[in-house]
């Protein structure tokens, strides 16, 4: 065997030994594979989520359980803290907490204390629409959710806060029309087109209009939130500079980094999946 044959052979066995290590560490534990749970410890970023958990919520121990392991009967109430008192949050299978979790003590979502008006763009169960409202007695949040099943657990989960809410019933993208929507049994995944086994028809309302309208009302927006699993980015593309110039922060979530959005009018930043866009000082309304 010449050296070159033997340098390819040991190439190939760490290739080897690299894809079978791969393999056993993608065994999934709960909502997570093993290999994000060995490198959890790691992250510093999980320990403020811990640390939120434990000031945030009365239910600490049993939502961790819950979280860790994908177990525990449902339905479940889970119990937070929040700026303006205790609040529950209704829980219909695990995929609830992994999104409670998101929003409320990994705060994908983080809002100032003093926000006045969301906008809730795939608002799902009402639990980052909640987290908004929360932040102040007079918080105003615009909710869009085309899933009739996730519409009537975000009205339960907002019960109380009616008068400050403003639920649509329908999907947001570039254009309007009307759409099939597929859905899921947990209602997380569902969105246009998306090829699931089962799909409804929903009305989707071009993103320009319905920001327009929400701008005419309110004059700006503090947070435009924005998970259309898949959908994200395009939808941010599609919007006008001029309504953007009265947003001060966009969320938005993208598995990879999408291209340049509005480079211009924002900075833009990354927390795991979660695209962030802050509005650049100077521009648009925060400089008129």
């Amino acid at each position: 065997m010449t050296a070159d044959t033997q340098t390819e052979s040991g190439v190939d066995k760490l290739a080897e030994m690299r894809g079978t290590i791969r393999d056993r560490l993608a065994v999934p534990v709960g909502h997570r594979m093993l290999g994000g749970w060995l490198g959890a410890p790691l992250r510093a970023e999980n320990y403020a989520t811990l640390g939120n958990l434990l000031r945030s919520s009365p239910d600490a121990g049993p939502l961790l359980a819950r979280y860790l392991t994908g177990s525990g009967a449902y339905p479940y109430a889970a119990r937070v803290r929040t700026p303006i008192g205790e609040q529950k949050v209704h829980l219909s299978h695990s995929h609830d907490v992994v999104t409670l979790f998101e929003v409320f003590f990994r705060r994908d979502y983080a809002a100032a204390r003093d926000i006045s008006v969301a906008v809730d763009i795939g608002a799902n169960i009402g639990v980052s629409a909640l987290y908004f409202l929360t932040r102040n007695a007079q918080a105003r949040c615009y909710c869009f959710e085309p899933h009739p099943e996730n519409a009537a657990k975000l009205r339960a989960n907002l019960a109380g806060l009616g008068g400050r809410y403003v639920l649509n019933e329908e999907a947001i993208a570039e254009r309007a029309g009307t759409v099939s929507f597929g859905i899921e049994p947990t209602g997380r995944y569902g969105s246009i087109g998306a090829q699931t086994g089962s799909s409804i028809s929903v009305e989707c309302r071009d993103v320009n209009s319905a920001l327009a309208e929400v701008l005419e009302a309110e004059g700006s927006i503090d947070v435009l939130k924005i998970d259309t699993e898949g959908l994200e980015a395009a939808t941010i593309a599609a919007i006008r500079p001029e309504l953007l110039e009265r947003i001060g922060l966009v969320y938005f979530e993208a598995m990879e980094r999408p291209a340049a959005l509005h480079e211009g009018l924002f900075r833009r930043t990354r927390r795991r999946t979660v695209e962030r866009l802050e509005r650049r000082k100077g521009v648009g309304a925060e400089g008129e």
